[in-house]
């Protein structure tokens, strides 16, 4: 089993851009990765989105903040939907 590689304190919330990157970020994070699948039509996910920015800032190091748009990659978001 391979070991999990250290990512940098990131401050930032990480915008995904395929599903290549999504499961290298998820599979190589030393820490939890959690994800924002968001659209730009969508309100709450606009409204969502500061907050985010927070978290990712007041956990740099503790956690990553990931963000996929459903647009771009639909079939990410529906690889998820429970």
């Amino acid at each position: 089993m391979a070991s999990a590689n250290p990512i940098s304190a990131v401050n930032s919330p990480i915008q995904v851009d395929s599903e290549a990157e999504f499961d290298a970020l998820i599979s190589s994070s030393s820490v939890p990765v959690l994800v924002d699948f968001w659209a730009s039509w969508c309100g709450p996910c606009k409204m969502v989105a500061p907050e985010l920015d927070k978290v990712a800032s007041g956990n740099a190091g503790k956690l990553v903040v990931a963000k996929i748009s459903t647009e771009t990659l639909p079939q990410l978001a529906e690889r998820f939907q429970g």
